[in-house]
């Protein structure tokens, strides 16, 4: 059985806004199978999804990083949502240094 592109980038979208794990985990790696032989004006596209599914599975740092790459290539809502995601990952990362350097005399 072989998702056609389009079929297996609907179902990972879909699974983010059903935010049950097994889902996101089970269209992941479809999502990543994309981004080898799709279009490239999808591409940005795909990986704001990756990023999004990663969020949902508690990925932070990770999804941060994904959304970081595409933000130059997307628009509207879509563009925002990754902005202000990376803004939070990178207050929270701040913190931990705070915390980090606190706690070992810094």
């Amino acid at each position: 059985f072989c998702l056609s592109t389009e079929v297996a980038y609907q179902c990972g979208r879909l699974a983010y806004f059903d935010g049950r794990e097994e889902p996101v985990e089970s269209y992941l790696p479809h999502l990543y199978s994309i981004l080898g032989g799709g279009a490239s004006d999808a591409q940005p596209h795909v990986r704001f999804w990756i990023g999004m599914l990663h969020r949902r599975c508690g990925r932070g740092a990770l999804a941060g990083h994904v959304l970081e790459s595409v933000v130059p290539a997307l628009q509207g809502k879509k563009k925002q949502k990754a902005e202000e995601f990376i803004a939070a990952v990178a207050r929270m990362q701040a913190e931990v240094q705070q915390i980090y350097d606190a706690t070992n005399g810094r």
